[in-house]
């Protein structure tokens, strides 16, 4: 059974339609969340950056709970590029 170009490249033009709403509908669902995760989570923490002494409050900082979970996604989406970027130069 022979497909003909045409219909194959027709195809392939709806199958990159398709993975595109798919991402488009993925990407609008994990925004949908991290947004309501922020407004869940909107009471005040206190990070302390003084391991030893954590009541100390001159390395401490009252900061919304949403702010340090985007900061630990954030910081980890950068790491990992840093990782992978370094990797690539091992490939010879």
């Amino acid at each position: 059974m022979f497909i003909s170009v045409a219909a194959h490249s027709n195809w392939l033009g709806v199958s990159k339609m398709i993975r595109r709403i798919l991402k488009s509908i993925a990407i609008i669902l994990a925004c949908a969340v991290l947004v309501a995760l922020s407004v869940a989570n909107n009471r005040s923490v206190t990070v302390s950056f003084d391991p030893f002494d954590s009541s100390d409050t001159d390395f401490a900082m009252a900061v919304p709970l949403y702010v340090v979970g985007f900061a630990l996604l954030i910081t980890g989406v950068v790491l990992g590029g840093v990782v992978v970027w370094l990797k690539q130069g091992t490939r010879a």
